[in-house]
């Protein structure tokens, strides 16, 4: 009777008779030589060793693992994604309704409406101080300053948990006191970042990171005044655009999660 040897990793094992290869481990896919084979074959393809392997047990089936979890940054990233492309909720009339957290979206883009068309009269204005180009700014200012008011409200109104460090009513009006509105600046504005990131955590939201430091040059940048200067008030509008940006797409992940 042939003896037979099998491969345990880059060890020999053997020789063993046939009646013993079982026992000392032989699977259907071991690697097993005998003399007269010109190499080393799996065990199930050797006929001689067809009766040897019908005996040995199917193994056992291993449980089934789930995949890890995906990260934060993972979560964030398709959050984000899934609202880039979901389309505003519209009204049967075909604007945009009203309703839900496309409120967020309308304030924004009212805010950078008036924005242009106040730095547009600036810019005429600081040309050519003579006609209308002063009332027109001075108008069209106002108008930019009171939606800003009203997004910013609005934006606090989501991150009203009993945590907040403000109300909404609170982190607008402050911004009028003069003086007070220096500091408050960097609160009413630039702690939203803040904010939406502890809600965002404590609700299980996933949002892209609000930057910090964005929120704190805008915040800077409305202390210094520079948004009724004509040009480097296009410098405050675009910071405080992106900014606020980011903030109303957080905005409308966490009040969608939470309706």
């Amino acid at each position: 009777m042939s003896t037979y040897y099998m491969a345990d990793g880059n060890r020999r094992k053997g020789p063993f008779a046939e009646g013993d290869l079982v026992a000392n481990g032989l699977g259907r896919d071991t690697l097993v030589w005998r003399e007269g084979l010109p190499d080393w074959l799996p065990a199930h393809r050797l006929e001689t060793l067809t009766a040897v392997v019908s005996t040995i047990p199917p193994p056992v089936p291993r449980p089934a693992v789930p995949p890890p979890l995906p990260s934060r940054t993972a979560r964030a990233n398709e959050s984000v994604a899934a609202t880039s492309t979901r389309a505003w909720p519209r009204d049967e009339a075909g604007g945009m309704s009203s309703r839900g957290s496309s409120n967020f979206a309308e304030w924004w883009i009212y805010y950078l409406v008036t924005g242009i068309v106040t730095y547009l009269f600036g810019l005429v204005m600081f040309v050519d101080s003579h006609g209308l180009s002063i009332p027109l700014f001075l108008a069209s200012f106002v108008a930019m300053k009171a939606i800003e008011s009203i997004l910013l409200y609005r934006l606090w109104s989501v991150v009203q948990d009993g945590e907040a460090r403000a109300t909404p009513g609170k982190a607008v009006g402050y911004l009028f006191i003069p003086f007070y509105s220096c500091y408050w600046f960097f609160v009413g504005v630039g702690g939203l970042a803040e904010e939406y990131d502890r809600v965002a955590e404590r609700r299980g939201v996933a949002i892209a990171p609000i930057s910090k430091p964005l929120g704190l040059v805008a915040s800077g940048l409305c202390v210094l005044g520079v948004g009724m200067v004509p040009v480097l008030g296009v410098a405050t509008l675009v910071v405080m655009l992106v900014y606020l940006r980011s903030v109303v797409r957080a905005a409308d992940l966490i009040a969608d999660e939470t309706a």
